[in-house]
């Protein structure tokens, strides 16, 4: 009899501590967030992409003036193989020889100044928008932290999201002063 006397008190005690610790299990709030309208919002921005196109428009012309300098190089090469054999305007092998190697290199250099200037406008594009993500990036954590959400996901990245997840866009627009 002993025996079920302390399993009635146990099941007992477990009937009534099971609703405690069911209801101690941490609840999580999720949000999601689109943040690409955000970035698109921040007056920010427009500054930046003006300085990123003024710097690629520099790029630009400065390859432009490269490519005219090669194929007027071509152009002067094509036109001396035209001239007949007997002209005295025909250059010599050692002179068509330095202006093919001299049309080579520049090509080599435009190529080179190329992945240079990607590399430049990478680097730009970079610097300019760094402090944008990083302002939208704090009005999330602390919208988060002051709603008391677990996660935050980005909405652009999921497949699904359910109705109990909030959209906390319109909070961060709020916090970002943004309409």
């Amino acid at each position: 009899m002993r025996k079920s006397h302390f399993s009635t008190i146990f099941l007992l005690a477990i009937a009534f501590l099971l609703p405690t610790v069911l209801n101690a299990q941490p609840k999580y709030k999720f949000g999601h967030i689109d943040s690409q309208v955000l970035f698109d919002q921040m007056p920010e921005k427009d500054k930046a992409q003006k300085e990123l196109e003024k710097e690629a428009k520099s790029l630009e012309d400065q390859l432009e003036l490269m490519q005219v300098e090669a194929n007027k190089k071509y152009n002067e090469l094509i036109e001396n193989e035209k001239l007949d054999k007997s002209s005295d305007k025909k250059w010599t092998s050692a002179i068509r020889e330095y202006k093919e190697k001299e049309i080579k290199d520049l090509q080599n250099r435009i190529q080179e100044f190329q992945m240079s200037a990607q590399q430049t406008l990478q680097k730009k594009r970079n610097e300019l928008l760094q402090p944008i993500t990083e302002k939208i990036n704090k009005a999330i954590k602390k919208v988060a932290e002051q709603n008391g959400f677990t996660y935050i996901f980005e909405v652009n990245m999921l497949l699904y999201f359910s109705k109990d997840s909030e959209d906390i866009t319109p909070l961060v627009k709020k916090e970002l002063g943004l309409q």
